[in-house]
């Protein structure tokens, strides 16, 4: 996967990968607040960061007082494989060189 251009706030990385299409976007944020879509239909996950969400379509995490939502764009063909994704990016947030940047 390559980083493309970004303001910072969100990142997009796109696949360098023969025959794939897919797209990473990562939307970090200062607030812990959960945003408003994942109120409405999100599901709590256990394991990852202080608290985790996922909806159908992305994975909400906080850790302390900042908070980050994965997305794969497409979706992979099925819900619960883009959760898995999602969530595997997701704990990688608690590794060490991503933490010293917080």
């Amino acid at each position: 996967m390559r980083l493309m251009p970004s303001s910072g706030t969100i990142c997009q990385y796109v696949s360098t990968g023969a025959g794939t299409s897919r797209t990473l976007f990562i939307v970090a944020r200062q607030a812990a607040s959960v945003p408003a879509a994942m109120q409405h239909d999100g599901t709590p996950v256990q394991g990852v960061g202080d608290a985790a969400m996922r909806s159908r379509n992305a994975v909400y995490v906080r850790y302390g007082k900042h908070s980050y939502t994965f997305d794969v764009v497409p979706d992979s063909s099925t819900a619960a494989r883009a959760t898995t994704e999602e969530l595997r990016l997701a704990k990688m947030m608690h590794r060490p060189l991503i933490a010293q940047n917080r």
